[in-house]
């Protein structure tokens, strides 16, 4: 009961968080759109991690019963290619900071010679 109640607690920030951001980033008067489009991707997202995650246990019950690893395997590629396309986001100052950390990749703006 306690890691279902944990995992509600963080499913639940995750998602006012997300919610927060598409209306943060909407313009003006697109925030229908916004949203529904938010909601568009994050349906089709789920279709294609179903089928995708299911052809690769499909693919993995063949193979000494590896199917779950498999998975994970395709769970941390995806989570990589995530994190890899957020780098050129430059927004540490409007919603995508995560408290006091920045990406380190990230070229930091030089200071002017005064």
């Amino acid at each position: 009961v306690t890691g279902v109640i944990c995992f509600a607690l963080v499913f639940g920030v995750n998602s006012s968080i997300h919610s927060y951001l598409v209306v943060k980033y909407a313009r003006g008067n697109k925030v229908a759109q916004s949203v529904g489009f938010y909601y568009m991707a994050n349906a089709v997202g789920r279709l294609a991690g179903t089928l995708g995650s299911g052809a690769i246990y499909t693919y993995g019950a063949d193979d000494k019963g590896y199917a779950l690893g498999y998975c994970m395997i395709a769970a941390c590629c995806s989570a990589a290619i995530a994190a890899l396309l957020m780098i050129p986001i430059d927004d540490d100052g409007a919603g995508m900071r995560c408290f006091c950390l920045k990406c380190p990749l990230r070229r930091q703006p030089e200071a002017s010679p005064q």
